[in-house]
């Protein structure tokens, strides 16, 4: 009897998942995309159909769900050791995004410098067609709440808060154009939370410091901070409990709508037009108060630029209007690798757009008659000095007007030639800033824009390996009339 009856409940098991599915049907899960139900797949020969119907069966059931919901509150409420594949408990009812703490975070200082150059020559090829080029990171919740990682959360965070900190300094020693949110959020009250304690993301406090940040680098006025007493708290439900824990509870934390609709509202003056804002899920969050800083920009997610869903031919449609703006937002778990794999790189949309633009207003500049080069001396022609290897280095003209730079040349060497732009403080010339001009067939054109900054400097300009042949320089400067619309000056043009 006993056999029998071990029997039983072994198939009842194996059927509750059927069961549940039958009385309750799919239940959503947390790991997109969705598929629907294929059954007569099952009868196909391939093994591939069978098991993805079988995964399903298992994911997508009120069993599962039910069973995944017991687990998280177990490991939540009575052991207070939440570690799943993608959250990790922390102090007290604190959850963190495990994404944040990978090996990747963790960055060599020479990786640092060439991910930063590269946005310090994508800035210089955006201004010197008149765009404003701004890059915004928003902190990790390990970096802007260590207090709260706990045993469990700061055991795994391994090198992460050191290199947050020495990516930083790195930063301020190159003079980088970056906003680091963080430095805001240095100016709250350290009594004062900054992040949900179960979301990845900032709550409205740490919206605010970052938003009045902007709104202090891009219009020259200071909103403040919410008062105590203009909060209002609100419950909502959070990613990391919420979705990935599959636990019902909401998380309360204050709100403050007479501060976005007053003191805020009114220091954005009317907010920037015909702005370009490219970023992430932190700016989703606080996509209400950007949009008082930017109405109605063209507002794209970063995720979603190299697919198919039109997000990219509306990058490169916005970038040909020459927006007054274009400002970059990344999380700070993902901002060296989106430069170092893209979308923040000349490969991306994002470099190639900026390109095109460039070139189409180098082509308006006002240039003096070429210069033929010469290979026989040191002093290749006025301004231009060859150097060991091949290299060029060119002198920009003087004065305060933009300088532009025409280069043609006949090569029968393959791949791209490249533009070094002058590092700070006469360092010697670095990979990361430089900007690439890919190129097929044997007559070679290079044209460039530059800002103002670089008028009476000196770049270097290296060919394609295997040199160059009938090169000709033309140097000029660009009509003050291609400026960037909307750019205060004298307000953080710097950034």
């Amino acid at each position: 009897m006993a056999r029998y009856l071990t029997a039983c409940v072994f198939v009842l098991f194996l059927l509750a998942p059927l069961a549940s599915l039958a009385a309750f049907g799919p239940q959503r899960t947390n790991s997109a995309p969705e598929r629907p139900f294929i059954w007569h797949k099952m009868l196909q020969s391939k093994d591939r159909y069978r098991n993805q119907i079988v995964t399903q069966l298992v994911n997508r059931t009120m069993a599962r769900h039910l069973a995944s919901r017991a687990k998280s509150y177990i490991d939540y409420r009575l052991f207070d050791a939440v570690d799943t594949n993608n959250v990790i408990s922390g102090a007290g009812d604190w959850l963190f995004y495990k994404y944040q703490f990978g090996p990747r975070q963790c960055l060599g200082d020479e990786a640092i410098i060439a991910a930063l150059d590269t946005l310090e020559a994508l800035r210089a090829v955006a201004e010197g067609a008149g765009i404003r080029f701004v890059v915004s990171v928003s902190p990790d919740k390990s970096v802007a709440e260590p207090e709260h990682l706990g045993l469990r959360a700061g055991a795994l965070a391994g090198c992460k808060l050191e290199a947050a900190a020495r990516w930083r300094a790195i930063a301020r020693d190159l003079g980088a154009p970056v906003i680091d949110h963080l430095e805001a959020m240095r100016d709250v009250d350290p009594a004062k939370d900054l992040y949900f304690a179960t979301d990845t993301h900032w709550n409205e406090l740490g919206q605010a410091a970052a938003m009045r940040q902007l709104t202090k680098a891009l219009f020259g006025t200071d909103p403040g901070l919410p008062e105590a007493d203009q909060a209002v708290p609100v419950a909502k439900p959070t990613d990391l409990r919420t979705s990935m824990l599959s636990l019902p509870e909401l998380e309360v934390a204050d709100t403050f709508p007479t501060y976005w609709a007053g003191p805020f509202t009114q220091a954005a003056g009317g907010g920037l037009a015909h702005a370009l804002v490219l970023h992430d899920s932190f700016y989703i969050a606080a996509a209400d108060k950007t949009r008082i800083l930017f109405p109605g920009a063209t507002d794209l997610e970063i995720d979603k630029i190299g697919t198919d869903g039109g997000e990219t031919e509306a990058l490169l449609a916005a970038l040909s209007r020459r927006p007054s703006l274009f400002l970059i937002n990344s999380v700070e778990r993902r901002f060296f690798l989106r430069v170092r794999e893209g979308p923040f790189n000349w490969q991306s949309p994002i470099g190639q757009g900026l390109l095109r633009v460039n070139q189409e207003t180098a082509r308006s500049c006002r240039y003096a008659p070429p210069s033929a080069v010469r290979t026989d001396g040191t002093e290749a022609a006025s301004g231009v000095t060859r150097l060991s290897g091949g290299d060029l280095r060119i002198l920009m003209p003087e004065g305060n007007e933009p300088p532009c730079l025409r280069i043609r040349f006949r090569t029968s060497a393959e791949g791209p030639s490249r533009l070094f732009l002058p590092p700070p403080r006469g360092a010697d010339h670095r990979p990361g800033l430089s900007i690439p001009f890919e190129g097929a067939g044997s007559g070679r054109l290079v044209e460039i824009a530059l800002p103002a900054r670089y008028a009476g400097k000196a770049v270097r300009f290296h060919p394609p390996a295997g040199g160059s042949d009938d090169l000709t320089i033309a140097l000029g400067t660009r009509p003050p009339d291609t400026e960037a619309g909307g750019m205060k000056r004298g307000v953080d043009e710097g950034l």
